[in-house]
């Protein structure tokens, strides 16, 4: 994953300095969004919920005492980004990324279904970010970003009253994004992989 986030940001740097137009309004340095999208590992193997209804004993298939731990019913798995850039040149930005997740799990007991709490997992991401853009004009901008940072993540198991926090390294990357509207209001439209974001993810923005 590292090795092809790296090459991913050099590419970028060589495509946004050769291909971007070279439109740009030097008086609106700055961008500010919102964003939404879906959370990766949310409904597959999430590090904290191991044994899920939709994925029956994904922790270890080959291990037979997995039929008998508790199982999670998952709910939420939305990710909210706000995110801010500042323009350096034409075609490059640099900025930061702090996106909020909320992951909560039923957890039931394997063998006769009996309810036994809530555990949830709420994660915040920091991450410094690039941003090349592509191409760009007043109504419409292509461009792709890439940011690492970390993940702290606070879990809450209720059915047993236990409190964890973890911290741990993330990445998020957007091969293509789009910014589509007016020179000061436009509308995110973008698609992302990493241990943040995979999907799409959908937003408003600001420039000034």
């Amino acid at each position: 994953m590292k090795k092809f986030l790296l090459a991913s940001a050099i590419l970028m740097f060589c495509c946004s300095g050769a291909y971007a137009q070279r439109w740009s309004d030097p008086g609106q340095r700055w961008d500010v969004s919102l964003s939404v999208g879906a959370l990766s590992k949310a409904y597959q193997k999430h590090p904290d919920f191991t044994n899920t209804y939709r994925y029956m004993y994904s922790a270890d298939k080959n291990n037979l005492s997995s039929l008998y731990l508790p199982h999670y019913k998952l709910s939420g798995g939305v990710v909210w980004s706000a995110q801010g850039n500042y323009q350096f040149y034409r075609w490059l930005y640099a900025g930061l990324n702090v996106s909020y997740a909320r992951v909560s799990g039923s957890k039931y007991e394997a063998v006769n279904g009996n309810y036994l709490g809530k555990k949830i997992a709420t994660s915040v991401y920091v991450l410094p970010q690039a941003k090349f853009c592509h191409y760009s004009s007043r109504r419409f901008r292509l461009y792709s970003t890439i940011g690492l940072g970390m993940e702290m993540r606070f879990v809450n198991d209720k059915s047993i009253s236990q409190k964890s926090t973890k911290c741990k390294f993330a990445c998020n990357f957007v091969p293509v994004g789009m910014q589509i509207g007016g020179d000061i209001v436009y509308a995110i439209i973008e698609g992302s992989v990493g241990t943040v974001m995979t999907g799409a993810n959908v937003g408003i923005g600001y420039r000034f």
